[in-house]
């Protein structure tokens, strides 16, 4: 899969790796956009506060699988009149092995925000991940066979414990699901379980 991403975008970057944590983070906000979203195998520093950790999404690889990881630059998502199309902020997967067909692929939207406009930004989130799995679709990227997954994550939240009416609709949950097929993750923390499926802590 990552070569097909590669021969359709040739200008993205993948990035492996086999860590028990990658912490994805979007310094767009704080450095503005001087960097962008980031994978580090240890918890980075917040570039405006010394010694203070970044408010980051954490991935946990307790199976220490190979994760390729892809960031999607400002600009890469063109519809066929060449404007730009929203667009989420990265992708991962499992590298490829022998069963890559059925390996899960998870697009990740960070809001790297304050809880005032909490559900529109979540909308906004939403709308961000159909879009561009609607595209990897598009150009078989994708297959029938494997999950997606869709993360939506509040950094500055924390556990997201401040108020999970405003998040957890499983109604909505399920809509996403019958309609375009992914499974739909709003947390700060994800387990990779094998190649196959990922879950919310």
């Amino acid at each position: 899969m990552e070569n097909k991403i590669k021969h359709i975008y040739p200008s993205v970057l993948p990035q492996t790796f086999n860590n028990t944590e990658v912490y994805v983070a979007d310094f767009s906000e704080r450095t503005n956009s001087a960097r962008g979203v980031e994978f580090h195998p240890s918890h980075p520093f917040c570039p405006k506060t010394e010694g203070q950790l970044m408010d980051c999404l954490l991935i946990k690889n307790p199976q220490r699988i190979a994760l390729s990881f892809i960031p999607f630059e400002n600009h890469l998502f063109k519809d066929e009149q060449g404007n730009d199309m929203e667009q989420c902020e990265c992708c991962f997967f499992p590298s490829p092995t022998a069963s890559t067909d059925g390996n899960f692929i998870s697009f990740v939207e960070i809001k790297d925000c304050k809880s005032k406009n909490l559900s529109v930004h979540k909308d906004k989130a939403k709308s961000q991940l159909t879009t561009s799995i609607r595209e990897f679709r598009c150009r078989d990227i994708i297959t029938d066979k494997q999950r997606v997954y869709g993360i939506i994550s509040f950094p500055r939240m924390k556990k997201l414990s401040f108020n999970q009416t405003l998040l957890e609709d499983y109604t909505e949950y399920k809509r996403l699901y019958k309609q375009e097929r992914i499974h739909l993750l709003i947390t700060n923390e994800v387990t990779v379980v094998s190649e196959f499926t990922m879950q919310k802590d």
